[in-house]
């Protein structure tokens, strides 16, 4: 029996921030500035004059939130460097919030009172965010609710730290809200659904993302309700832990096209199912998930160390990726709990201390597993090393052979079948015998 032991979580409500740079005083709109040249464009430059929290245009304001206050729609309101103890409100957009220096300069602390930022704009439209960190949240460090608008947050250099959410989203929580961003880090985040991100509609695609360290009950990284179609692309979940999707969880609830895509998932771990990534169904509408070129590796888990599925009433394909170094009880590599189609993906050296070291389906439900151009190797568990279903059918893939075969048997179902091969043109095994087919 695989056991995997999850440290103890102690969360302590964020203190306040240092005197240095921290700010409660009420607005106050004062016009000393510091005027530099850009030396490209030799245009004027008003940078943060010493007291101010924030500058909008000429002016400089002594809390952030004053000056998203005073800003129009296409404003962009500087955030000063230091640490600014606010829980900042935006409601009219587009707006640029851009922080004057290095993100790890520029700190938005919510200090345990709410989120750090809140987002609501009933019209929708665009919010940039470069240069931040928002941190201390106790209702999560970023809510945003795109209303009946549609709410697009451009992201780039944004830390998101530290906050947690007694339900959904500890870092961050979106409504019908996307998120397009080049340099997103999502870490030290605790909630109950999502400890990194909760979303629901919209998409969260970019380059590196990354979320690192957070936990929850389901999808310790991200937990998405898949809502319509959506995307969820460029992603790095690493070391955050769950019961269920250590690392993602992705949770299907009205019909759509789901496209999650060029994700590294790599040592996480869940104490019951899904290490890596976790699937499931929770109406009976059809959702159609591709999983495209995701990298599972490293992950752990009683059921499915890298992944578990389970989608009655959709379909869940896999094309391209790699399933590496996985661990579980059943299904080291994947475990599915529902039909599922794997084209292209490499499934190696993952290990089950019970069954189906590569893969697992379980036998008590209809359908079966289709493989096509897979290769799997030097996969290990007690029964089916490579596979372990009842139904499966195979065309065009490698089950390799010698040092790098699948231990004890490449395919397997209780005592009936335990069968071997290597390169396979077309076979398709019934729980009984493997024979020539096409699927």
């Amino acid at each position: 029996m695989l056991l995997i032991a999850l440290p103890l979580f102690i969360v302590l409500q964020p203190g306040c921030a240092d005197s240095a740079g921290s700010v409660r005083v009420d607005a106050v709109e004062t016009s000393d500035t510091v005027s530099e040249t850009d030396p490209d464009t030799e245009q004027p430059v008003t940078a943060c004059a010493p007291g101010h929290a924030a500058m909008l245009a000429d002016s400089g304001f002594s809390t952030v939130q004053a000056a998203i206050d005073a800003a129009a729609p296409g404003d962009t309101v500087s955030v000063c460097a230091g640490t600014w103890t606010e829980s900042l409100v935006v409601t009219q957009l587009p707006l640029t919030l851009a922080g004057e220096g290095a993100a790890e300069d520029v700190v938005v602390d919510a200090a345990g009172s709410g989120a750090a930022l809140v987002v609501g704009a009933p019209d929708g439209g665009d919010l940039t965010l470069t240069s931040l960190t928002l941190t201390g949240g106790s209702d999560s460090a970023v809510r945003c609710d795109g209303g009946t608008g549609s709410t697009l947050m451009v992201v780039e250099d944004l830390r998101i730290m530290d906050s947690v959410s007694a339900g959904r989203g500890g870092g961050v929580q979106l409504w019908y809200c996307s998120v397009q961003a080049s340099g997103l880090q999502i870490s030290g985040n605790l909630a109950d659904e999502g400890g990194g991100a909760w979303l629901r509609g919209g998409d969260l695609q970019g380059t590196d993302i990354t979320l690192t360290e957070n936990a929850a009950a389901t999808g310790g990284g991200l937990a998405a309700v898949l809502d319509g179609d959506m995307r969820v692309e460029g992603l790095i979940l690493r070391g955050n832990q769950a019961e269920s999707g250590g690392g993602l969880a992705l949770e299907g609830d009205a019909a759509g096209e789901v496209l999650v895509a060029d994700l590294l998932v790599a040592g996480n771990q869940a104490s019951h199912s899904g290490g890596g990534l976790f699937v499931v169904e929770s109406s009976r509408r059809s959702v159609d998930l591709l999983l495209r070129d995701l990298e599972l590796e490293s992950n752990a888990a009683p059921h499915g160390g890298g992944l578990y599925a389970s989608s009655s009433y959709g379909t869940v394909h896999m094309e391209g990726g790699s399933v590496r170094g996985n661990t579980a009880d059943r299904g080291g590599g994947a475990y599915f709990a529902s039909a599922g189609t794997l084209e292209g993906v490499v499934v190696e050296d993952n290990a089950a201390a019970e069954l189906g070291g590569g893969i697992y389906f379980d036998a008590g439900l209809s359908g079966r597993i289709d493989l096509e151009g897979a290769a799997l190797a030097r996969n290990w568990a007690e029964s089916g090393g490579g596979i372990y279903a009842a139904e499966v059918c195979l065309v065009d893939s490698d089950l390799s052979s010698g040092a790098d075969d699948n231990l004890p048997d490449d395919v397997a179902y209780g005592t009936a079948l335990s069968w071997s091969s290597a390169l396979v043109a077309s076979v398709c095994c019934d729980g009984e015998s493997c024979t020539d087919a096409a699927p």
